[in-house]
C-alpha cells in the first residue's frame, strides 16, 4: 500500500491556496509584460470579448477542470502509482503561483485542458487496435487551438512522437492524424469563420534574443527553477520506472515528451512563454507525484508543505503585493 502524502485535507488546502492566489491576482495584481501571441488566423482567448469577471471565472474553471482531469486520468491509467491527491494539488498550486496565468482566460489554461484530453485519447490507444478516430481527434484539438494561439503548434510534433511511443502510429493512423490537422482549417475557411488571407505564423522569439519585462523577473526565475527540478525529477523517475511494466513506462514517456515540448516552447517563444506554463506545471506535478510514489519509504508531507509555502512566496514576489 502506498503512503498517503497529501490526502483529501492537503488537496483542500491546495484548492484554497489556488483560489486565494487567483483572487489576489485578479483584484490587485497588474498585468504581465508577457503578452499572448495571436493565433494563425483568430484572436487569442485573452482578447475574446468577455467581461473581466467572466473571463477570470472561465479561467478558474479550465484550470480546475485540468486538475480534475489529471486525477481521473491517473485513476484510469495509473501512470502514477497509488491514489494520493498530490498530483492535482501540486498542479493547482504551481499554476496559481504565476499571477498572469490566473488573471483572465488565457491560452495556457485552454492548452492544459487540450493536453489532458489528448493524453486521455493517446493512453486509450492501448485498448484498441484501430486508433484512427482517437488520433484524428487529438490532431484536430491542436490544429483548432493553433488558430487561436500558435503555442498549440509546438505540441503537434510532440504528439506524433508520443503516438509512436505508445505504438499507435501506423499508416492509417498517420493519415487520420494529417486529416485531423487539416479539418479545422477547412471548416473555419469553408464556413467563412476565418479569412485565409489573415493566416500567419510569426511566433519565434528565442529566449537568448528576448528581454524579460520589468516586474516579471521573479516569475521567470521561478519558472526556470521549476523546469530544472522537473527535468531532474523526470530523469530520476525514469530509472525507477525501468522496473515498471511496459505500459506504465510508455505513459510516463509520453508525459515527459509533453514536458519537453512545453520547455522548448518557453525557450523558442519566450515573449509569450506564459502560454506554456500550465502544461509545464501539469508535467511538473506528475514528476513530483511520481517521485513520492516511487520512493514510498521516504514519503513525507513536509516537502509538499514546504513547496506550498515556497510557491506562495513566489506568487507574492511575482505579484509585487509586498
Amino acid at each position: 500500500m502506498r503512503q498517503t502524502v497529501v490526502g483529501k485535507s492537503g488537496l483542500s488546502v491546495a484548492v484554497a491556496a489556488f483560489l486565494a492566489m487567483a483572487a489576489a491576482a485578479f483584484l490587485v495584481v497588474p498585468g504581465s509584460g508577457f503578452a499572448e501571441a495571436p493565433g494563425t488566423c483568430l484572436p487569442p482567448p485573452s482578447e475574446w470579448p468577455l467581461p473581466p469577471w467572466l473571463s477570470w471565472l472561465a479561467n478558474l474553471g479550465t484550470l480546475l477542470l485540468s486538475a480534475a482531469g489529471l486525477a481521473v486520468l491517473n485513476r484510469r491509467f495509473s501512470f502514477v502509482a497509488g491514489t494520493d491527491t498530490l498530483l492535482p494539488a501540486a498542479f493547482l498550486v504551481l499554476a496559481a503561483s504565476c499571477p498572469c496565468d490566473v488573471q483572465r482566460l488565457s491560452a495556457g489554461s485552454v492548452l492544459a485542458v487540450a493536453n489532458v484530453a489528448a493524453l486521455s485519447l493517446l493512453f486509450g490507444c492501448s485498448e484498441s487496435r484501430n486508433n484512427t478516430q482517437k488520433l484524428f481527434t487529438a490532431a484536430s484539438l491542436f490544429s483548432l487551438g493553433s488558430a487561436f494561439q500558435t503555442a498549440f503548434l509546438t505540441f503537434i510534433p510532440a504528439y506524433i512522437s508520443a503516438a509512436v511511443t505508445v505504438k499507435a502510429m501506423r499508416a492509417r493512423e498517420a493519415f487520420a492524424f494529417l486529416l485531423g490537422l487539416a479539418a479545422p482549417y477547412a471548416t473555419l475557411f469553408g464556413l467563412g469563420l476565418a479569412d485565409p488571407r489573415a493566416f500567419r505564423i510569426g511566433w519565434f522569439s528565442p529566449v537568448f534574443t528576448a528581454q524579460i519585462p520589468a516586474g516579471d523577473f521573479s516569475m521567470t526565475l521561478g519558472v526556470a527553477f521549476t523546469a530544472l527540478w522537473t527535468v531532474l525529477a523526470g530523469c530520476s523517475n525514469a530509472f525507477r520506472l525501468l522496473k515498471a511494466n511496459g505500459e506504465t513506462r510508455r505513459f510516463n514517456s509520453v508525459i515527459s515528451i509533453v514536458g519537453i515540448a512545453a520547455i522548448a516552447g518557453c525557450c523558442l517563444d519566450f515573449s509569450g512563454f506564459t502560454s506554456y506554463l500550465p502544461t509545464l506545471f501539469m508535467v511538473s506535478a506528475t514528476q513530483l507525484a511520481n517521485a513520492f510514489a516511487l520512493y514510498p519509504g521516504k514519503a513525507s508531507g513536509a516537502l509538499p508543505f514546504a513547496m506550498l509555502v515556497a510557491y506562495i512566496a513566489l506568487f507574492i514576489s511575482s505579484s509585487g503585493i509586498l
